[in-house]
């Protein structure tokens, strides 16, 4: 479990497209994945329970497309679920960018 990144509230970063640090990580039941989230989960490993985890208890939350989407991260795994519950993909750390890195980075880990 992961102490929540509030220095970070506000800050912009570039994860796939524009997104905002939220104050708050927001609470949000997983209703389906997406067969994309399949795709990713199959190739790139993973568990549904970390999954669960990373939306539980993220280290920092951002929204998307002003707010349809919302990507949980953490330094092993990064979710994004629509604002239905929808699960759309899953990265883990191997696959984090230079963009993922730095907000871990800026977050203290």
């Amino acid at each position: 479990m992961y102490p929540y990144a509030h220095q970070l509230a506000g800050k912009k970063y570039k994860i796939g497209y524009d997104s905002r640090v939220l104050t708050t990580p927001p609470s949000i039941r997983i209703t389906a994945v997406k067969k994309h989230y399949l795709d990713r989960k199959f190739e790139r490993g993973g568990t549904s329970k970390q999954v669960l985890e990373t939306v539980k208890n993220p280290l920092v939350a951002l929204h998307q497309w002003n707010g349809a989407r919302t990507v949980f991260v953490t330094p092993e795994m990064t979710v994004v679920l629509t604002s239905a519950g929808e699960v759309v993909t899953v990265w883990l750390a191997d696959d984090y960018d230079s963009t993922l890195r730095q907000l871990l980075a800026d977050a203290g880990y």
